[in-house]
């Protein structure tokens, strides 16, 4: 069943896209290997709709530039829908919405891992 804050799933170009947090060099090079060895993308990038922030799937979208891609698979959603949290993986920290846009509109990125993005229905 499709969310009702999924807008639509496309190819996009790269480099159309922003990112808010810095990337693992370690987990990219772990999946870039397990990407390659399975020679397909089995889950598209999640992006903001209207923003182009790359929400979930950093990794695949680092992974996709580094091989010279010029377009990505991706889910766009409504990030405004009040269905869609954020959360911080760290627990002295507290996140909103509005750090994850701002650092991805701005060239001050999050830490690998900082947040995760979830359907309050999942919990």
């Amino acid at each position: 069943m499709i969310k009702h804050y999924v807008t639509e799933i496309r190819l996009v170009k790269l480099d159309r896209l922003k990112e808010y947090e810095d990337i693992n060099s370690i987990r990219l090079k772990e999946l870039k290997e397990k990407i390659g060895s399975d020679i397909i993308l089995k889950f598209a990038t999640i992006i903001g709709k209207n923003i182009n922030i790359v929400l979930d799937g950093g990794l695949r979208f680092n992974i996709l530039k580094e091989l010279e891609c010029r377009r990505i698979p991706v889910v766009y959603v409504d990030y405004n829908s009040s269905d869609i949290e954020v959360q911080s993986w760290r627990d002295n920290q507290i996140l909103t919405k509005k750090d994850i846009i701002k650092a991805g509109l701005s060239e001050k990125k999050l830490s690998p891992k900082t947040s995760k993005q979830y359907d309050k229905s999942w919990r």
